[in-house]
């Protein structure tokens, strides 16, 4: 099942400066991965409307892969996650030029 028509159409009217998203995966092919084909979509919509998408991740989801592309990375402004992320996963953020926040 995917997201009506309808529900696009009505995201489509919102105009927001930021969207602060979850994923459940990043792989250096996919980029940003879900588990749910329809919560990713509505994601993805919301993030069409929005200025800045952040993702809002713990460093374990680094080198998982969901089931459903999400955002590649060019399209993330920001991700912020926790500091246990790998070197690698850090320096694939900030050669991307990700802003990249540790809490």
């Amino acid at each position: 099942m995917t997201v009506g028509p309808l529900l696009k159409e009505l995201i489509r009217s919102f105009r927001v400066p930021f969207a602060f998203v979850g994923v459940d995966g990043y792989d250096d092919e996919l980029g940003f991965t879900g588990k749910d084909m329809m919560r990713s979509e509505v994601v993805q919509a919301m993030s069409d409307v929005s200025k800045e998408v952040i993702v809002l991740t713990d460093s374990s989801k680094f080198g998982k892969c969901g089931t459903v592309r999400r955002f590649a990375l060019s399209q993330v402004s920001r991700v912020i996650t926790d500091k246990n992320i790998s070197q690698e996963a850090k320096e694939k953020l900030e050669d991307s030029q990700t802003i990249l926040t540790l809490v």
